[in-house]
């Protein structure tokens, strides 16, 4: 075992100890930082200002470069809150930041695609008419789709009355639900959202008889703030808690990885699936366990389970199943389509002997004309979903069609083994490998292949303690967000995964 194989083990076996614990760790959030300063700001704002002026890009812009539509949100949200906090010291940025959005918001022209921001079309036009309300002018026309959507979404919520840890609370602080005690969950904030909280909190800042829950929303945010690793108060994230969402995906990446059941983790891994296991109720599992089941966490849960060897009640899938076409949904009610959640449901039914070919044959159907997938609702990665999609084929016997996707991984393979959209391409790089894993464990590589696998071996290596921490956010939130913990053992299961390919490779 080589010292670099011994530090990667053991770099795992620390995130396996970790797993969960402290509400889970997510990179920062601009949009909720911004938002926080404004609603709920700490005692010194000077930090935090400076922290969002750093992440200013040349254009002018906030927010992640992988996907534009998801730069707006925390631009605007961004600019309010220098205007707010401090205007005379920030001009020159605010000014930059007006013209990118005066150019940027082109994009939004034309039909929306599935993959656009969390609450986007609630959260966008409520910025809009507030920036509207402070002179920071923007011509709002280029976003009429947008705003048409969230017109038709606040038709549907309009009246009614959502229990704490529902879907359209994460979005509060763009909507008219009272500012009462039944929208605060276990957790001390407002749909574990950062933003929402803080809103909350300007909301009845004059409610002496809600004095306990301030108290318990202000901790909220501190730990929130905690959750990001930054280590400046009000830097925040843009959902937490998120201990099962974060235990969930880890033991999902290592069965991608082929490390689920590796006598290696056994004592740290077991107890882990345990815990999903006895969290597992009839409704299904949500991303904490004081927010409401989704079909993605449920699905991705018992397709996790089977593969470690257990026989979770598959019925509980059922619910989130869509009445025709085959797919399944994420959430009830939801206007975006989400293809993984399908993914992992067809992943789960064939590991569980359900029938698992109307999800698959769905999945052909929004396949694109290169024989991958994207577009999803809640990960910018082609190469996240076509990963998933490609394991879901693998595991149902259906490898003919899983092979398919190789010729687009291989075009997309740089000269120097790694793939993905920008300079920092680790986590896209990991995907490609666990794709090319789920299809080794079927016997479906050829000699290229393997090299293919080896050479990205060779660039993981060599890049892994630089890159490991600083690729582009990609998962799709709010804004486009990082899981640091997911992220990091989804890096570590592939490097690892494919050093037991070898191994095996090497005693056949």
């Amino acid at each position: 075992m080589s010292h670099l194989h011994k530090r990667l083990l053991a770099d795992l076996r620390v995130l396996l100890l970790e797993m969960g614990t402290n509400g889970g760790l997510v990179g920062p959030s601009i949009y909720d930082t911004a938002q926080v300063l404004r609603f709920s700001p700490p005692q010194d704002v000077g930090p935090v200002v400076e922290w969002l002026l750093e992440q200013q890009h040349s254009d002018g812009g906030w927010g992640s470069l992988v996907v534009s539509r998801a730069r707006d949100l925390p631009t605007l949200a961004t600019l309010l809150a220098l205007h707010q906090a401090a205007p005379e010291r920030t001009c020159a940025a605010i000014e930059a930041g007006l013209t990118f959005l005066r150019s940027h918001a082109a994009c939004w022209y034309g039909a929306l695609t599935e993959d656009i921001p969390v609450g986007i079309e609630l959260l966008l036009p409520a910025l809009l008419e507030e920036a509207k309300r402070v002179h920071l002018l923007i011509d709002s026309r280029p976003y009429a789709e947008l705003i048409a959507l969230g017109q038709k979404r606040r038709h549907i919520l309009k009246g009614r009355r959502f229990p704490a840890g529902t879907t359209a609370l994460h979005s509060w602080e763009a909507l008219d639900i009272p500012p009462d005690m039944s929208v605060i969950d276990g957790s001390g904030g407002i749909g574990h959202s950062p933003a929402a909280t803080a809103a909350w909190l300007f909301a009845t800042a004059d409610r002496v008889d809600l004095a306990s829950q301030h108290a318990a929303a202000v901790r909220f945010l501190e730990q929130a703030s905690l959750a990001t690793g930054v280590g400046i108060a009000g830097v925040m994230p843009t959902i937490w808690p998120i201990m099962h969402f974060e235990r969930v995906w880890m033991l999902y990446t290592l069965q991608l990885g082929g490390l689920l059941r590796w006598n290696e983790l056994h004592n740290l891994v077991e107890p882990q699936i345990d815990h999903v296991s006895h969290s597992l109720r009839h409704t299904g599992l949500g991303m904490s366990e004081w927010f409401i089941t989704d079909g993605d966490m449920t699905s991705t849960a018992l397709a996790m389970l089977a593969g470690s060897g257990r026989k979770p009640d598959l019925a509980i899938l059922q619910q989130f199943a869509q009445p025709e076409g085959g797919g399944y949904t994420t959430y009830f009610g939801e206007l975006q389509q989400s293809i993984s959640v399908t993914v992992h449901a067809a992943h789960a039914l064939a590991l569980l002997n359900g029938d698992a070919c109307r999800p698959l044959q769905s999945l052909l159907k929004q396949r694109s004309e290169g024989k991958t997938w994207a577009g999803d609702k809640w990960h910018a990665s082609w190469l996240y979903l076509t990963s998933h999609t490609i394991a879901a084929y693998c595991a149902a016997g259906q490898a003919a069609i899983a092979r398919e996707s190789l010729p687009a991984l291989r075009n997309a393979c740089r000269t120097d083994g790694s793939w993905g959209s920008d300079g920092y391409a680790f986590e896209d790089t990991a995907y490609a490998v666990l794709a090319l894993l789920a299809l080794d464990r079927v016997d479906a590589l050829d000699a290229d292949d393997y090299t293919m696998m080896d050479q990205a071996q060779q660039w993981m290596q060599h890049h892994y303690y630089s890159l490991v921490q600083h690729s582009q956010p990609r998962w799709i939130g709010k804004e486009l967000f990082r899981p640091s913990r997911i992220v990091h053992a989804t890096i570590l299961s592939a490097m690892l995964g494919i050093t037991r390919s070898v191994e095996r490779r090497i005693i056949v």
